[in-house]
């Protein structure tokens, strides 16, 4: 298992086994219109797993995403999936399937053209759509509607489909979850967790921690455009209260989260509600 990181991930410690990374940035920087929005963003996903990068709406989730898939440059930082800078040689990128928040099928045509279309780019068979559409469990009457007409659940399980057509090894979900009705955010917690059980990599962002914490492996905790911890939930996080300069920590609000293998007699453990909280300056 990895130890807790802090702005510059290094690759996980348990690497000497047989699993391989999906993902991971490094020190992660970029500023849009002279405003620093990422300041240092670190991720470390293993192939296979449920990742959650939480944060408060603002903290970088989203411009993330969008510079570890090419879609922003980066200022500063580096970027690998699967072992490859998609900056370099951008065919990996093939085997990954992304879904935002602000859905991007077009609005007039419907889904199953959209996916047609989608089958068409990617190369494969459109005998795909089907089971794609099964796989979100879409509701067959909404197959031939147009997308603008869909409810918010139905056009996110409609993103979802799509992005499932290529088969990809990564999939990357912005707020799966938000604004979607309880029945619809039940079905797609049981998408997420299927996907894991068949061996896809996974890694999604929320604002909400219990989502989070119910479905990862591994979670990163993003605040003001930094990685302020990024820890897998079955280790406990450890912290300092005042910073000391023998000693790597991070600054998570009123606390700060120590880095090191061996942390200090005095470090308490926190939880991950707690430390969140903290991050975000709001007393629990």
């Amino acid at each position: 298992m990895h130890a807790n990181t802090t702005t510059t991930t290094e690759p996980r410690d348990a690497q000497t086994d047989d699993t391989g990374t999906a993902l991971e940035v490094t020190a992660l920087e970029k500023s849009i219109d002279g405003s620093r929005i990422l300041d240092g963003v670190g991720l470390s996903v293993r192939e296979g797993e449920t990742y959650g990068v939480v944060g408060p709406n603002g903290a970088g989730k989203t411009t993330t995403f969008r510079c570890l898939l090419g879609l922003l440059p980066v200022d500063g930082g580096s970027v690998s999936l699967f072992g490859t800078d998609p900056r370099m040689d951008d065919t990996v990128l093939e085997r990954v399937g992304v879904v935002f928040e602000y859905e991007t099928l077009q609005p007039t045509w419907s889904v199953r053209d959209a996916m047609a279309h989608a089958c068409h780019g990617y190369g494969v068979p459109t005998d795909r759509i089907e089971t794609c559409l099964a796989e979100v469990d879409l509701e067959p009457a909404a197959h031939d509607r147009e997308f603008r007409d869909l409810s918010k659940g139905m056009k996110r399980k409609a993103s979802v489909a799509t992005a499932l057509l290529h088969e990809p090894d990564l999939l990357v979900l912005d707020e799966p979850l938000s604004g979607l009705d309880p029945g619809t955010q039940a079905r797609m917690r049981e998408l997420i967790d299927d996907l894991r059980e068949s061996g896809r990599t996974v890694v999604f962002s929320s604002h909400d921690l219990d989502h989070v914490q119910a479905l990862c492996d591994c979670v990163a905790v993003i605040a003001d455009g930094r990685t302020v911890v990024e820890t897998p939930l079955s280790e406990s996080v450890r912290v300092i209260e005042e910073p000391r300069p023998e000693i790597e920590a991070e600054q998570a609000g009123e606390v700060y989260v120590v880095s090191d293998d061996d942390p200090p007699a005095d470090a308490r453990t926190i939880d991950l509600e707690e430390l969140y909280f903290s991050a975000l300056g709001v007393e629990t």
